[in-house]
């Protein structure tokens, strides 16, 4: 059996601009330029929630507050990267500027809901960013 992955996306939504706050990997990164649900992975024994406040606050410098599993999902990518399952935590944004290094995110940035589909995801984040994008995630 293939070992799991476990990895952690910050589904962070502005009602105000109907927009969700994703990132694009940097050129010299697995999967690169593709977009994700800012996060990582998961250490042993660590809790879902802290996991994403400590990896958001890595990748990009900035403190979130996560709130809640809302969505998993699962995808092969087979080779050395293999089974990864990616859960979705709903999480608000405090107001700090992100301060991201360009070799894990060429940009960090607000998309409006109807664009999400029109980026080119990371596999194990596509159907979720697509359901989305259709309003059809309801959290």
């Amino acid at each position: 059996m293939a070992k799991v992955i476990r990895v952690v996306g910050a589904v962070i939504f502005n009602p105000k601009s109907d927009s969700y706050f994703v990132g694009q990997r940097g050129k010299n990164k697995k999967v690169p330029l593709k977009w994700e649900f800012i996060g990582g992975k998961v250490e042993t024994g660590e809790d879902l929630l802290r996991a994403i406040q400590r990896e958001f606050k890595e990748e990009v410098g900035i403190n979130i507050k996560a709130l809640r599993s809302i969505n998993k999902s699962q995808f092969n990518y087979g080779g050395e990267v293999g089974l990864i399952e990616v859960n979705f935590i709903e999480c608000e944004l405090f107001k700090d500027e992100p301060n991201f290094d360009p070799e894990v995110y060429e940009i960090c940035k607000w998309v409006k809901r109807g664009e999400l589909a029109n980026l080119d995801w990371v596999e194990a984040d596509r159907e979720f960013a697509l359901n989305l994008a259709k309003n059809e995630v309801k959290y």
